[in-house]
């Protein structure tokens, strides 16, 4: 249940949005780097981890993955699924890392496909 505040912002965020003055939060995932699955780069063993926490699938070769850029841990996710997250939150899933502002500092570098190799 939203509080009248959140309630408050949300619609605001929304008119922003609308009048174009505010990026939709969904584009956030664009500035992230995109990696490629391996199996040997993805497993629980040191690696990224073998499925998305929000949809809690297993990644294959021929998902659309993104890190996203926690300070502290390598956190992968599909594309998809966080930008369905950013909907609703800009942080990370599972750190609650603010995510909005980190992007905007990130080296266009992090923006090319990434092959992982174990």
């Amino acid at each position: 249940m939203l509080r009248a505040s959140d309630e408050k912002r949300s619609f605001h965020a929304w008119h922003l949005r609308l009048a174009g003055l505010m990026t939709d939060p969904a584009n956030l995932v664009n500035n992230f780097t995109r990696l490629t699955y391996s199996a040997e780069a993805f497993n629980d063993d040191g690696g990224y981890a073998t499925s998305c926490a929000i949809c809690l699938a297993d990644f294959e070769e021929q998902d659309h993955i993104v890190l996203a850029p926690c300070a502290t841990a390598k956190h992968v996710f599909h594309r998809s699924c966080l930008a369905s997250w950013f909907q609703t939150a800009q942080t990370c899933p599972l750190c609650r890392s603010h995510l909005h502002s980190q992007t905007a500092t990130l080296p266009s570098s992090s923006q090319r496909e990434v092959p992982l190799t174990a």
